[in-house]
């Protein structure tokens, strides 16, 4: 085939241009096939879901006077962090999203047949600046920074379940510090590893784990 294909250039090399000649040579030359992270540039467009851990929202159940009067075991139960993000790449290396995540606990104080349970809900949405190192064959190394407005539910509850005290919700403000890597396994899909560092309402670290889908 190529040897067809290079006669017939020599034959057009007598009436084509230079630039005619390029043009046969760009249409005839192999297709590069995908082998590693696709292009990351501006307009791309990643949806991502994570999990995070540990689940630190039971720390805000503040008990106050219950904690000293039941003595005995204290049982924990917890889902998430459960979060959604957006990035829309407004440069090579810069991105915009939009963050949305949730988390729940209980924390329960025993003694004999009483008990007092608290639970907790946090649903927070969050506008996030990503900024991306670099990127080689598959990886793509980036820090983020998400601000974000939280709505808290909660309640006390003894083992009648009645109100036992009022729940005083945390700051309705959120900052989240990330560190993270994007591993591409395929074309469109990567796996995601970060480190979280939240500064409100409260202090806390956490890992988070999950995957990012290139849609655009």
């Amino acid at each position: 085939m190529y040897k067809k294909i290079l006669l017939s250039l020599f034959l057009l090399k007598a009436t084509a241009s230079n630039a005619q000649v390029r043009e046969i040579l760009e249409a005839v030359k192999p297709k590069k096939q995908f082998t590693g992270i696709p292009a990351l540039q501006k307009k791309s467009q990643l949806l991502s879901f994570t999990i995070g851990t540990p689940n630190n929202v039971s720390n805000f159940l503040n008990f106050g006077g219950f904690a000293s009067l039941f003595l005995t075991t204290t049982a924990k139960k917890s889902a998430g962090p459960f979060m959604i993000d957006y990035e829309y790449f407004i440069k090579d290396n810069v991105g915009l999203g939009i963050s949305l995540l949730h988390a729940s606990a209980t924390k329960t104080y025993k003694s004999g047949s009483t008990s007092v349970t608290g639970s907790i809900k946090q649903y927070q949405i969050g506008f996030s600046t990503y900024y991306h190192l670099y990127t080689t064959d598959k990886l793509d190394p980036y820090i983020k920074g998400t601000v974000g407005l939280n709505i808290w539910d909660g309640s006390y509850k003894d083992n009648n379940g009645n109100d036992a005290d009022n729940f005083v919700a945390p700051s309705p403000f959120g900052f989240r510090s990330i560190i993270g890597l994007r591993y591409f396994a395929a074309k469109k899909i990567a796996v995601i590893g970060e480190a979280n560092l939240t500064l409100l309402p409260k202090v806390t670290v956490a890992a988070n784990i999950g995957v990012a889908i290139k849609l655009k």
